[in-house]
C-alpha cells in the first residue's frame, strides 16, 4: 500500500508539473547586433560564459531547466530568493534596457529583480515584476531605474525574490540598447593583443587589464578593427610598463565617440614561490601549500557576494593562488581546525 501512494504521488506531482508548464515558449527576441546586446540566458543571443544561475546563497528555490517548445527556459520553484553570479563584473553603460520573459500559473505573486554591482557590501536596487498568470510577460526595464543606486558599468549579479514561494519560468534575460543610426556607431569590433583578441573582449566593454610577466619592458601592440569600418580608431600606445593603451573611436559622422583602455601591468611572477623548510607534520597545519599535506575539504572560493575572482596557475611546476580583481575574499576551512600548539601563520604573496 504504501508503495502505492507513493508512486500515485510522484505521479500527481509529474501531472501537477506539466500542467503548470507553459504551453508554448517565450517570445523569439529580435535581431540585434553584437554590439547591441549583452545576453546573459538567452538560445537567440551569445550568452556570456561562465555564468553560475544558481550559487549558494541558502535559498529555498529550487532552479531547474525545462525544455518548453523547442526552447530552453529557467524554472524557479519554491521561489522566495534566487542569485545569478556572472563570472565577472560586465559594463552595461553602452545599453539602457534590461529584458527579461517570465511565465506562471500562480495568482499570489509579488516577484522583484535585483540588479547588484560589488563592494565592501553588494550594491543591489529592486524592480517591481509584473505578472499576468498563464501568459508569458515580456518586461524591459529601464536601465535608469537602478542606475542611481547601481553602478551600471560594473555589474555581478542578479537577484529574484518573491513571498509567496512561486513557481516563475524565465527566460531571455539580456540586456540591450536600440541600433545605432547609421553612422554613429563608435564601436569596436575586435581588440588585439600582439595579433590575438583580448581574452575578455566584449564589443560593449570598455576597460581592459593586460598582465604582463615580471621582467617585460616591451610594450605589447595594440591593433583593433572598429564595427563601422567608415570609423575612425586613434591608439596612443603605452610608453612603458605600467602604462595604458588609449583607443579613440568616433563615428562616420563624427556624433558618437567612445574611449577603450587596455592598462598593462606586471600581474604575474616568473618564478613560484620560495620553497618552505621540511618540517614534520606535527609541527605544521598546511592549508594550501605543495610542501606539506593539506587540510581536506577547504573551500577557497566561497560565494560571499565578492566581485574577486579565483583561479590557480602553475608556477615552476608549483600551484600557486590568484586573486583578480580583488575587494575581498575568503577560505572556509572543511571543519574547526586547533592551531593552539602553533605559534605563526605563514604565506606567501605576489
Amino acid at each position: 500500500m504504501k508503495k502505492i501512494t507513493i508512486v500515485m504521488l510522484t505521479l500527481l506531482t509529474s501531472l501537477w508539473n506539466l500542467m503548470a508548464q507553459p504551453a508554448t515558449g517565450a517570445p523569439e527576441p529580435p535581431a540585434r547586433a553584437a554590439a547591441d546586446v549583452i545576453s546573459v540566458f538567452s538560445g537567440a543571443y551569445t550568452d556570456l560564459a561562465g555564468t553560475d544561475f544558481n550559487p549558494n546563497w541558502g535559498q529555498g528555490t529550487v532552479v531547474s531547466f525545462e525544455e518548453i517548445d523547442g526552447n530552453n527556459a529557467m524554472r524557479y520553484s519554491n521561489l522566495n530568493y534566487q542569485g545569478t553570479q556572472l563570472a565577472s563584473a560586465i559594463d552595461a553603460s553602452l545599453m539602457d534596457t534590461l529584458h527579461l520573459d517570465l511565465y506562471t500559473d500562480d495568482i499570489a505573486i509579488s516577484a522583484e529583480i535585483f540588479l547588484i554591482s560589488p563592494g565592501a557590501v553588494p550594491v543591489e536596487k529592486s524592480f517591481s515584476l509584473p505578472t499576468e498568470p498563464g501568459v508569458w510577460q515580456s518586461v524591459d526595464i529601464a536601465l535608469s531605474e537602478f542606475s542611481d543606486v547601481v553602478d551600471i558599468s560594473n555589474v555581478i549579479q542578479f537577484k529574484i525574490t518573491d513571498t509567496a514561494g512561486s513557481t516563475i519560468y524565465f527566460d531571455n534575460l539580456y540586456f540591450y540598447r536600440p541600433a545605432p543610426a547609421a553612422g554613429t556607431d563608435a564601436s569596436l569590433s575586435d581588440l588585439q593583443i600582439d595579433g590575438v583578441t583580448i581574452a575578455n573582449f566584449n564589443t560593449n566593454t570598455l576597460n581592459y587589464f593586460f598582465g604582463l610577466e615580471e621582467g617585460t619592458t616591451v610594450v605589447p601592440t595594440v591593433t583593433v578593427t572598429t564595427t563601422d569600418e567608415n570609423a575612425e580608431a586613434v591608439i596612443t600606445a603605452a610608453a612603458q610598463i605600467p602604462d595604458t593603451t588609449v583607443i579613440v573611436v568616433t563615428a562616420a559622422d563624427g556624433t558618437t565617440t567612445l574611449t577603450y583602455r587596455v592598462a598593462f601591468a606586471i600581474a604575474f611572477p616568473a618564478t613560484g614561490a620560495p620553497a618552505p623548510p621540511a618540517r614534520n607534520a606535527s609541527d605544521v597545519i598546511s592549508v594550501f601549500s605543495g610542501a606539506y599535506t593539506d587540510l581536506s575539504g577547504t573551500d577557497f572560493n566561497p560565494n560571499w557576494g565578492q566581485s574577486t575572482q579565483v583561479s590557480f596557475t602553475d608556477f615552476d611546476g608549483n600551484n600557486t593562488m590568484k586573486y583578480a580583481n580583488l575587494n575581498y575574499q575568503g577560505t572556509v576551512l572543511g571543519g574547526n581546525v586547533d592551531v593552539s600548539l602553533m605559534d605563526t601563520l605563514h604565506l606567501d604573496m605576489w
